[in-house]
């Protein structure tokens, strides 16, 4: 018994040492965290939502309004020969967003992680290329008249370059596996009374359709 009575007093010693170091720990941490956010403000909510919807619609003028500054980007102007359309006309109706968990706070304002998912255009427009030079040659070896392929000083016909671009363009939208899926954090600052996305490089990337160039 005398033995207990020796050994109960040094565990709850030991017990109140790690109680306090494990405190310490917990305090220290906290230093580090972003604030809690005990619930999300339902306008910032509403800009996220905004902002993603009109970018899947392809509706990039009414996204700036959800952009900090409301930046011209010259995003309403849509591509007006019939490859860039049907190129884009693919891209936006391919988009979808998923939202990732909830609203978070950060040291500077707010932030939300989204998961977008749209057609691969850089790499369609690249297997377009491609596809355009293997068409290109086959279709002026094919060619019957070669009116059909040349004007009257020489050159290529519009209409024959217009059409291949066209074929290729096609072709590269018909594989199905060209999809992209992109992890997003987008950060939220309060500004003359309401909330709005900042414009990193990453949503930026998404907005111009991923292209690199």
């Amino acid at each position: 018994m005398k033995i207990r009575i020796r050994i109960l007093p040094l565990v709850f010693g030991l017990l109140g040492v790690l109680t306090a170091a494990t405190a310490i720990t917990a305090a220290f941490r906290s230093l580090n965290a972003p604030p809690y956010l005990l619930e999300a403000p339902e306008s910032a909510s509403d800009c996220v939502e905004g902002l993603m919807q009109c970018i899947c619609q392809g509706n990039y003028q009414q996204a700036e309004k959800y952009l900090q500054g409301a930046p011209d980007l010259e995003l309403n102007r849509s591509p007006q020969d019939p490859v860039g359309v049907l190129l884009w006309d693919a891209y936006t109706s391919s988009s979808s967003y998923t939202l990732v968990g909830e609203l978070y706070a950060t040291e500077t304002g707010l932030a939300q992680d989204v998961r977008f998912r749209a057609l691969d255009l850089d790499a369609v427009m690249k297997s377009m290329d491609t596809l355009s030079k293997e068409l290109f040659t086959s279709g002026i070896e094919s060619a019957e008249d070669p009116s059909a392929v040349y004007d009257r000083e020489g050159n290529y016909r519009d209409d024959f370059i217009h059409n291949t671009l066209l074929s290729a363009a096609r072709q590269a939208l018909a594989d199905d596996s060209q999809m992209a899926e992109t992890e997003l954090t987008l950060h939220l600052t309060h500004q003359d009374g309401q909330w709005l996305v900042i414009a990193d490089q990453a949503l930026l990337q998404i907005i111009c359709g991923g292209i690199t160039g």
